[in-house]
């Protein structure tokens, strides 16, 4: 019964951090992405 609560447990763990974990990459992808092309875009131009 404690192993069925317990994968139980960790399904639902991983339903919520699984679309947040996603939103957090994509969000950093946002911010790193404009910052790494405009630092080679810098390095280009000097």
């Amino acid at each position: 019964m404690l192993v069925a609560s317990t994968a139980a447990f960790a399904v639902l763990a991983l339903d919520i951090a699984y679309p947040a974990m996603v939103l957090s990459i994509m969000a950093a992808m946002r911010w790193l992405l404009p910052e790494l092309y405009l630092a080679t875009a810098r390095e280009l131009a000097a």
